[in-house]
């Protein structure tokens, strides 16, 4: 990814050699506009202060326990303190030379209009701040959104923990991947690929207050799909776009790998959908210790295998698979539902552990009558 003067040059550079008591290079730019976000109402962690002073060479913590112990983990996010309300946010540097569509595109779904829609499961803007450019530099925004997570890993962060997804039933995979079909609504409203949906784009909600525990049944959590810098728009008239080969987070698609010709990105995107799929809950994450997928959802198969098939004119569209799953999962019983689900990765004593909980759980739940799948309100209608 190119970039073209100012701060962009260091987003891709190394950590100094003393790499836990310096920034980043790619942390400069937050570094150098803790000031002025503090005047616009955010106050970015106390690393990023001018005249930062290690605060766990005082205190004795942990620097991993520490608020300003750890980096930003992706160069262009990070998150902030909203002032006014006292909110987690997170915010995102974007680069209109680089993503010129993505600020528009994300404005739509979090319109009045779009949020109406319960289909859409889109991270919502809250809200837009443009910092004076120097000369020579390019234009950039930061665009403020809800603090989020990755729902199958454990993230410890001062301020929020977020379980990691071991779900003890169905329902947590079930609800996840309905939020995973979303693309029904962007595919239709209007017509819009993301051309990048993976694993690392499908975020829990974790922005309000201190972490407590309780289950997916008890408190469903939202997710979101986030991410549009590789989006696009298009007339609805235009039902078979093609565009050029962009590899994004999730390299496998298999059109990709035989082919140098524009593809249909409504196409891969089908791909995409259905791998994380396959990758989250059925087979793992073959490229790292993310996930190792679960036992009990192979109900998910048959709807995975058409997804991604390597013929990509064979895959159904977004809104015939959203039919196909809605189909499967009312064949299930209320019972099925209710049934475990384990890590794959899960060993003898602590699977054991995992199977008398939820069946204490279980007859509590029966016991209250709660829901086998509880309903949630749309992800966009509570921003």
């Amino acid at each position: 990814m190119a970039t073209h003067g100012g701060h962009f040059d260091e987003i891709h550079e190394r950590r100094p050699a003393d790499n836990l008591q310096s920034l980043m290079r790619a942390e400069y730019i937050w570094r150098d506009h803790y000031d002025w976000l503090l005047e616009n109402g955010y106050q970015l962690r106390p690393r990023y202060a001018r005249g930062w002073v290690l605060s766990w060479k005082a205190s004795g913590k942990s620097r991993l326990r520490s608020e300003d112990g750890y980096p930003t983990g992706f160069a262009a996010i990070n998150d902030a303190l909203r002032i006014p309300t006292g909110s987690r946010v997170a915010l995102k540097l974007l680069c209109k030379s680089i993503n010129p569509f993505e600020e528009d595109i994300i404005r739509y779904f979090s319109s009045e209009e779009a949020k109406k829609d319960p289909r859409n499961r889109c991270i919502p803007l809250l809200d837009v701040i443009r910092p004076p450019i120097q000369e020579g530099e390019d234009e950039f925004v930061f665009l403020v959104m809800p603090y989020l997570e990755k729902p199958w890993i454990v993230f410890v962060k001062l301020l929020r923990v977020c379980n990691s997804c071991t779900s003890t039933t169905q329902r947590p995979g079930i609800n996840i991947t309905r939020t995973a079909l979303g693309f029904n609504f962007t595919h239709a409203y209007p017509s819009q690929s993301s051309r990048d949906f993976n694993i690392h784009n499908l975020m829990m909600d974790c922005s309000i207050g201190p972490a407590k525990y309780y289950t997916r049944t008890q408190r469903p959590p939202k997710y979101y799909i986030i991410d549009f810098g590789l989006s696009r728009q298009y007339d609805a008239s235009n039902t078979a776009p093609l565009e050029d080969i962009i590899h994004g987070g999730d390299r496998t698609v298999p059109e990709f790998q035989t082919s140098v010709d524009p593809q249909n990105p409504f196409w891969t995107d089908v791909y995409y959908a259905g791998n994380l799929i396959r990758e989250a809950f059925l087979d793992g994450y073959p490229r790292g210790a993310f996930t190792r997928g679960y036992r009990g959802l192979e109900f998910l198969r048959p709807l995975v295998d058409v997804m991604t098939n390597k013929d990509p004119s064979k895959r159904p569209t977004i809104s015939e698979a959203v039919e196909r799953f809605e189909k499967l999962v009312n064949g299930l019983s209320t019972s099925q539902l209710r049934s475990r689900t384990a890590s794959r990765r899960a060993n003898i004593f602590i699977d054991f552990s995992h199977f008398l909980r939820h069946w204490r759980r279980r007859i509590m739940y029966m016991a209250k009558h709660t829901p086998a799948i509880p309903s949630t309100t749309s992800p966009t209608s509570q921003s």
